[in-house]
C-alpha cells in the first residue's frame, strides 16, 4: 500500500514505481517473500493540506529565506574521528556487510541467498577522553534468508569467507571475536511473509545506528522542505565541518524547529570533552557558517535537483558517511578558527590511564562531562492518540491488549491510516477470538476521530485486516514451540535498546520530555471536558529548556520556548486560540519558576489549523519511537514498542534498560544514567550490557555495570517473568500508547518500580 500526500504537476504511475523497486530488490517471487508481478498494489495518494501549505509555503509566494520549516521537531547530526567517512566503525562495518550481502547474491557468489537480512556488528572501544577509539570486533551477527537446500554449516562458511572477510579489516578481528550467523536456525521465509515492512521504521539504521541521538522524525518519503529530512542533512555537515576541521574529534549538532517559522528555536553543539577550544566558541562559528533555515538549506545543499536515482540511493545502506556527489550534505565546508598550540600528550593509549574498556554496539552516549554552560533541548509530544501516527500506536497495543487473554499470543500488529481509510496488519499467533475492524472503530470513536471534518469517521471509514500467523521459521527459533523454559527462550530479534533515567525531576526523566507530555495531556482534558470546545483531535506539543551542565549532571534553569500546534474548528481566531493555550493549558502545566519575559511562545505558528488527523497526513505504527521513550534524550535502538508481544525484546528489552538505569540513579550511584543491551535473535543470553554514567557516577561505571548485571536478568523469557509482562486488564498496553512508556505512576507500569542495589557508598 502506497499512500500519503503528494503535490506535484508530474505525471506518476505509482503502482509501476512499486513493481519496479520489489523487482529491483530481488522480491520477484511468492517464495522469496513477494510476488513483484503479482502483488497487490493499493495506492492513496491526496495533495497537501492547504493548512500546512499556507503556513509553509505561503502558496509559493515566499522567498527562499522565508520559508518555514514544514514541521516542528528536532534534528541531530553526528561525528566522529575514528573512520575516514567520520562515522561510527560499528555502523560502518555492519552497513558494509549489508551492501556485500546483496552484492553476493545478485552476483551469483551465494546462489542460496534470499533479499531479507539484518547486520550487526559490536566494537569494543576506549574511551579516549571523549573520543572513541576502536580496539577490537567483539561479536559479528547476521542473520540472512535462505533458499531450502542448503545448511547452517554451509550458510556459516559462505558468510565468513565471502561476506566478513571481504568487509573487517583482519586486525580487528581475534580468536575472541563471536561470530552469531544464523543464530535462531532457519530462516527460508522472508520478506513480506515473514513480518510487515513499514516506511521509516529504520530510522536508526538510516543514521548512526544508535550513536548521537535522533529526533524521530523519518527522512523517507519526504521532501526537502521536511526538515525532519533538511534538517538532519544540514546538522550532519555541520557535525562533520566541525570534526574534519580539526575543532573536535566527536561531535553532535542539534537543531529545532516551529512549523511555519523560518529561524531555528535553538542550535547546539557537544563535543564530548574532545573540542581543541569551547563548545560555545564552535557553536558561534557554526551559526556563522552555516544557514539552518530550510528554504536555504534546500539551496545551499541543492536537494531539489533529481537525477541519478538521487533519493533511491539513501533508501539502501544509510544517509550518511556515502561518497557520492549526490550526497552534497557530506562535503566538509572549511570553518576558519585559531587553532590553539598542540600539547603532548600525557599517557599513550593502553597505559592504564583514566580510560576504560567500553562495549557498545552501534551505540555511544551522549558526553560525559559538558562544558559548564547551558543548552537546549526539546522534545515532542503528540496529545491523546493525536492523529494516525500516535493514534495507530494505540490501534496496535489496543489488539496486543486483547491478545493477552491468551498469554502466549504472539504479536505483532501494525496500523497505517490516510483520509477515511485504517488498514491492520501483521503476525498474529493465538487462540483468541478477535473482531479487528471492532478494534479499530471504537479506537478511533475513543480518540475523538467521529465524523470526516475532525480528520476521521469512526462509524463510516473503510477498515482493511491483513493479519496471518507469525512465521515458523521464528517461532521455531525463538520459542522451540513453545517447549522451552523461560530462561532458555531466545531474543525475538536482533538489535540493541536504551534505558535512560536523570535526577532532575521525580520521574526520573528530562523535565523538557515531561513537560511536553504532560501539556498533551492537558490539551486531550481540555478538549474533552469541555473547556476549550473549539479544540479537535490533532496536534504536538514541545518544550525547549534551558540547562546548566553539572558535571554530567543536567539541571533545568528555564523554559526557553513553547511550541504548541493543535487542530481547531473554523469558529475560533488565532487570538483566541492563543489566549486559551496560555491560560487552561500552559499555566496549569509549567511551574510558574521556569517561565520569564524571555520565554518564548510559538502558538499554531503555522497559522490556521483546521484540516487534521489522517486527513492531513498519513499515520503508521511505531513512527513516534523518540516521543514514546525519552524525547531525544539518552538513545534509542529503533524498534517501536506498540504492537508487540514481550518476547520482542524491542519492548521487554528497553522496558528493562528503563527499569535498571531508574534504579541506578534512584539508589544514588549515579545523577543520570544511560543502559544499553544488546540481542541475538534466538539467544537467550544479551550479546552486552553497557553502562554510561555522563560523569556523575559515585563509583566506576564499570563496577556499576557489575552491580547491575548481578541485580538484573536480562533474559526475555525471565523479563516477562520479572515485570510480569503478559499480565493483561486495566488497558495495561492501550495506556503506554499515549504519553509515553516512562515516567509513569501507573502498577501496571511495572519496569518503572526501583529495584534496591547494593553497594558501599564512599565517604562524602
Amino acid at each position: 500500500m502506497v499512500f500519503g500526500e503528494i503535490t506535484t504537476k508530474a505525471n506518476i504511475d505509482y503502482e509501476k514505481i512499486v513493481r519496479d523497486t520489489c523487482r529491483n530488490v530481488g522480491f520477484v517471487s511468492d517464495d522469496v517473500g513477494l510476488d513483484a508481478d503479482n502483488c497487490k498494489v493499493l495506492v492513496y495518494i491526496e495533495q497537501q493540506s492547504p493548512d500546512i501549505a499556507q503556513g509553509v509555503h505561503g502558496h509559493l509566494t515566499k522567498r527562499p529565506e522565508e520559508i518555514g520549516a514544514g514541521d516542528q521537531g528536532h534534528m541531530f547530526g553526528y561525528a566522529t574521528d575514528e573512520t575516514p567517512e567520520l562515522m561510527p566503525l560499528s555502523h560502518v562495518l555492519a552497513t558494509k556487510l549489508g551492501a556485500r550481502l546483496t552484492e553476493v547474491r545478485k552476483n551469483g557468489t551465494c546462489p542460496w541467498l534470499r533479499p531479507d537480512g539484518k547486520t550487526q556488528v559490536t566494537i569494543e572501544y576506549v574511551n579516549d577522553n571523549g573520543a572513541m577509539v576502536p580496539v577490537r570486533v567483539h561479536t559479528v551477527l547476521i542473520s540472512t534468508q535462505h533458499d531450502e537446500t542448503v545448511t547452517n554449516d554451509e550458510i556459516a562458511a559462505d558468510l565468513k569467507e565471502h561476506v566478513i572477510k571481504p568487509v573487517i579489516p583482519e586486525k580487528y578481528l581475534d580468536e575472541k571475536t563471536i561470530f552469531h550467523l544464523n543464530p535462531s536456525g532457519r530462516f527460508v521465509i522472508g520478506g513480506p511473509h515473514g513480518d510487515a515492512g513499514l516506511t521509516g521504521r529504520k530510522i536508526i539504521i538510516d543514521t548512526y545506528g544508535g550513536w548521537g541521538a535522533h529526533g524521530g522524525g523519518a527522512f523517507s518519503g519526504k521532501d526537502p522542505t521536511k526538515v525532519d529530512r533538511s534538517g538532519a542533512y544540514i546538522a550532519r555537515q555541520a557535525a562533520k565541518s566541525i570534526v574534519a576541521n580539526g575543532l573536535a574529534r566527536r561531535c553532535i549538532v542539534q537543531i529545532s524547529y516551529a512549523i511555519g517559522v523560518p529561524e531555528p528555536l535553538s542550535v547546539f553543539v557537544d563535543t564530548y570533552k574532545t573540542g581543541k577550544i569551547p563548545d560555545k566558541e564552535i557553536l558561534r562559528i557554526v551559526k556563522e557558517s552555516f544557514d539552518f533555515r530550510p528554504g536555504m538549506i534546500a539551496i545551499n545543499l541543492d536537494l531539489k535537483r533529481g537525477g541519478n536515482s538521487r533519493y533511491l540511493k539513501t533508501a539502501a545502506y544509510g544517509h550518511f558517511g556515502r561518497d557520492d556527489p549526490d550526497f552534497t550534505w557530506e562535503v566538509v565546508k572549511p570553518l576558519k578558527w585559531d587553532k590553539p598550540q598542540e600539547h603532548e600528550r600525557l599517557k599513550e593509549l593502553y597505559d592504564g590511564g583514566e580510560n576504560e574498556n567500553a562495549r557498545v554496539n552501534h551505540q555511544t552516549k551522549r558526553s560525559e562531562t559538558i562544558e559548564t554552560s547551558s543548552l537546549s533541548l526539546c522534545a515532542p509530544r503528540h496529545p491523546s492518540l493525536l492523529f494516525g501516527v500516535k493514534f495507530f500506536s494505540l490501534g496496535g497495543n489496543g489488539h496486543l491488549h486483547i491478545h493477552l487473554r491468551d498469554r502466549e499470543s504472539k504479536v505483532a500488529c501494525e496500523a497505517c491510516t490516510k483520509s477515511n481509510l485504517v488498514m491492520v496488519f501483521g503476525e498474529i499467533t493465538t487462540k483468541a477470538n478477535i473482531d479487528y475492524e471492532k478494534i479499530v472503530r471504537d479506537t478511533c470513536r475513543n480518540v475523538g476521530f467521529v465524523s470526516d471534518d475532525v480528520g476521521l469517521d469512526a462509524d463510516n471509514c473503510k477498515v482493511l485486516v491483513y493479519i496471518e500467523q507469525q512465521s515458523p521459521d521464528i517461532a521455531q527459533g525463538v520459542h522451540g514451540h513453545l517447549t522451552k523454559s523461560p530462561e532458555e527462550i531466545g531474543a525475538g530479534d536482533q538489535g540493541h535498546m536504551f534505558g535512560y533515567a536523570t535526577d532532575e525531576t521525580p520521574e526520573f526523566m528530562p523535565l523538557s520530555h515531561v513537560l511536553s507530555t504532560k501539556l498533551s495531556a492537558r490539551l486531550t482534558e481540555v478538549r474533552k471536558n469541555g473547556t476549550c470546545t473549539w479544540l479537535r483531535p490533532d496536534g504536538k506539543t514541545q518544550v525547549t529548556v534551558e540547562y546548566f551542565n553539572d558535571n554530567g549532571a543536567m539541571v533545568p534553569i528555564r523554559v526557553h520556548t513553547v511550541l504548541i500546534s493543535t487542530q481547531h474548528d473554523e469558529t475560533v481566531t488565532n487570538d483566541e486560540i492563543a489566549a486559551d493555550l496560555k491560560q487552561h493549558v500552559i499555566k496549569p502545566v509549567i511551574p510558574e519558576k521556569y517561565l520569564d519575559d524571555k520565554t518564548i511562545f510559538h502558538l499554531n505558528p503555522s497559522g490556521r489549523f483546521v484540516i487534521g488527523g489522517p486527513r492531513e497526513d498519513a499515520g503508521l505504527t511505531g513512527r513516534k519511537i523518540i516521543v514514546d521513550t525519552y524525547g531525544g534524550w539518552g538513545a534509542h535502538g529503533g524498534g517501536a514498542f506498540s504492537g508487540k508481544d514481550p518476547t520482542k525484546v524491542d519492548r521487554s528489552g528497553a522496558y528493562i534498560a528503563r527499569q535498571a538505569a531508574k534504579s541506578i540513579v534512584s539508589n544514588g550511584l549515579a545523577r543520570r544514567c544511560i543502559v544499553q543491551i544488546s540481542y541475538a535473535i534466538g539467544i537467550p543470553e544479551p550479546l552486552s550490557v553497557f553502562v554510561d554514567t555522563y560523569g556523575t557516577g559515585k563509583i566506576p561505571n564499570k563496577e556499576i555495570l557489575k552491580i547491575v548485571e548481578e541485580s538484573f536478568d536480562f533474559r526475555p523469557g525471565m523479563i516477562a517473568i520479572n515485570l510480569d509482562l503478559k499480565r493483561g486488564g486495566n488497558g495495561r498496553y492501550l495506556k503506554t500508547a499515549t504519553y509515553g512508556h516512562f515516567g509513569r505512576d501507573d502498577p501496571d507500569f511495572t519496569w518503572e518500580v526501583v529495584k534496591p542495589l547494593k553497594w558501599d557508598k564512599p565517604q562524602e
